[in-house]
């Protein structure tokens, strides 16, 4: 079981709150992801992780995915 600490572990704890951030509806892409990341991880963690280009893209994806399912009562963060 990897611990909450280590590095493999934040990473797994921020790849979810990202995705759960994008499938919220509330995000219009990885950019708008960007802040609530850095906020609850730090500048360094956040960057390091959307570094990975495929990664901002399945965001992209997750956040349009998102947006065309949801109620459309929730607002967008650009």
């Amino acid at each position: 079981m990897r611990n909450k600490n280590s590095a493999m572990g934040v990473k797994d704890y921020m790849l979810r709150y990202a995705r759960e951030l994008a499938d919220s509806g509330r995000y219009a892409d990885w950019r708008a992801i960007e802040e609530p990341l850095r906020h609850r991880y730090g500048v360094e963690q956040a960057d390091r992780l959307l570094n990975d280009a495929s990664l901002r893209g399945e965001l992209d994806q997750r956040c349009q995915c998102a947006a065309h399912t949801g109620d459309g009562a929730q607002q967008i963060r650009h």
